[in-house]
């Protein structure tokens, strides 16, 4: 919230814009980044590292918090590349000074937010894991042979598989069936917003912008 400070100049009273930002923001959970230890003597890192998929993101398990985001604007549109659909957008937010400093490329999973994603072609007994791993719901699992039943034949193995009830129907093994779920969109900060965000000698709220990641993602 604005105040006039000294010589009439107008700044922001730290603990009304964090009192706000609780009131008005989103919840939200972090996944604190690190580069990724697979960088290889060429300084590039692994394409085949299974953590970071050649991104150079590492997220260590269990360093994961909660923070609240005052999102101040969004833009979000789809594109129809081949095959399925991408959503792409940015969210310029800002966070609490009295909580843990956002850092270039942390991961961002907006929980009060709910989205639907129909574009997941899974392989049975190879590739059985939806992107998204956050609040999932299976809605729809089908191939081109019949429509399956949740609870019958498929079940979600917590946070993201699908997985086959025995003695229910289900595709062949390594052949590709649809999913569509809702689960919670991801976001990575790709400006943190390094400028100093100082005012009589006083920390203000951090500023930072969050890209929408889907299924490009692993190549960001």
């Amino acid at each position: 919230m604005p105040s006039i400070g000294l010589l009439g100049s107008t700044h922001f009273h730290v603990p009304l814009h964090e009192n706000f930002i609780d009131k008005h923001g989103t919840q939200a959970f972090v996944l604190p980044v690190l580069q990724c230890p697979c960088l290889m003597p060429d300084r590039q890192f692994s394409p085949v590292c299974p953590s970071c998929h050649g991104t150079g993101r590492f997220y260590p398990p269990g360093q994961g918090y909660s923070v609240m985001l005052l999102l101040q604007h969004e833009d979000s549109h789809r594109t129809y590349p081949q095959a399925g659909t991408w959503t792409e957008g940015s969210i310029l937010a800002t966070v609490k000074v009295s909580g843990q400093r956002l850092c270039e490329r942390d991961k961002v999973v907006v929980l009060d937010l709910l989205d639907e994603f129909n574009d997941e072609i899974l392989t049975k007994g190879i590739d059985e894991e939806v992107r998204f791993g956050s609040s999932v719901h299976l809605l729809t699992v089908a191939d081109r042979a019949r429509v399956y039943r949740l609870g019958t034949d498929y079940v979600l193995a917590p946070p993201r598989t699908v997985s086959w009830v025995a003695g229910g129907q289900s595709p062949d093994f390594g052949s590709q069936f649809s999913v569509k779920y809702e689960a919670n969109p991801e976001f990575l900060v790709v400006n943190d917003s390094p400028r100093l965000r100082v005012e009589y000698r006083v920390m203000q709220v951090q500023e930072v912008v969050l890209l929408r990641l889907d299924k490009v993602s692993d190549d960001f």
